[in-house]
């Protein structure tokens, strides 16, 4: 009798050691901020304002890749196929030497992204919502010193970062990354114009 006792009251405690680590609770996936009739998505090739051509493919190439890595919700290679869909503009990338040897040869770099992000709900044809100046930085050292990298690696890890930050933001909402400062966005140079002429004055 003592043992059956000791069995029922065993088994009545195994969903309270389920919430403290005794046993294994079920998995629970992370909720997917999207609206119920958004079912898949597109990418945009990308707009891109900046002076390096190849960015806009390139990132836009990550993008659609780590959306059809991640499977959380499915891709599809035509808008018209599409729920949303999303559409970036690249606004900046800016790549900033920081540090030198004794030779004042770059040692070290940074490559800064930074892109507006929009929502598209192709169906009511209306954003969803918009992340204004999305960003994405990377430390990197030359080949020179231990554990460097060429340029196109620090790029396409750059690529990949940024593209992962896309598909958390589209996926598990605001909040999910990090938007820059306006006031923190690299102003490109305005040259000075030269002040005019002024022609000598006849003294007589």
């Amino acid at each position: 009798m003592k043992k059956s006792f000791i069995l029922i009251g065993a088994l009545a405690l195994l969903p309270f050691l389920g919430g403290c680590g005794g046993v294994s609770s079920e998995y629970v996936p992370q909720q997917i901020i999207l609206p119920p009739n958004i079912k898949s998505i597109a990418v945009r090739p990308f707009e891109n304002t900046t002076s390096e051509p190849e960015i806009g493919n390139r990132l836009w190439l990550a993008v659609t890749d780590e959306f059809i890595r991640d499977g959380r919700i499915a891709y599809v290679d035509a808008e018209s196929k599409a729920d949303g869909i999303v559409v970036g503009t690249i606004k900046q990338f800016v790549e900033t030497e920081l540090s030198h040897d004794v030779n004042l040869v770059a040692q070290e770099y940074q490559l800064w992204i930074i892109m507006d992000l929009k929502f598209l709900d192709r169906d009511k044809n209306q954003y969803l919502w918009e992340e204004p100046l999305l960003e994405e930085k990377l430390r990197y050292f030359t080949v020179t010193a231990p554990g460097g990298k060429t340029k196109e690696e620090a790029k396409e890890e750059l690529w990949s970062r940024f593209a992962q930050d896309v598909v958390r933001r589209t996926i598990e909402g605001f909040g999910s990354v990090t938007s820059v400062s306006p006031k923190s966005v690299p102003q490109e140079a305005i040259p000075t114009p030269p002040a005019p002429e002024i022609p000598p004055t006849n003294p007589y």
